[in-house]
């Protein structure tokens, strides 16, 4: 809560908004084909490989990249868009 509070205030500050998402799954859906599965993520080595389509990269980077596309289905939807 702290944290949000925090980043909501900071981008008020720089003329811009924050957009709370829910990080659920994040770090085990594919950013490119969407599969989604907890074999997709090894946590221990930090490494995700989808089983799907094979895109493989560092599993933190993967829910960044999932956050970011989740945040720009909400401001489409919003719009009317999506």
């Amino acid at each position: 809560y702290q944290l949000r509070q925090m980043v909501t205030y900071k981008a008020k500050l720089a003329g811009s908004m924050a957009i709370a998402v829910d990080p659920k799954h994040t770090s085990q859906a594919c950013p490119l084909c969407r599969h989604t599965a907890k074999e997709n993520r090894d946590k221990r080595r930090h490494r995700f490989r989808c089983q799907a389509c094979g895109y493989a990269s560092n599993d933190d980077r993967i829910g960044a990249m999932n956050l970011c596309l989740k945040g720009k289905e909400y401001l489409l939807e919003g719009a009317g868009l999506a």
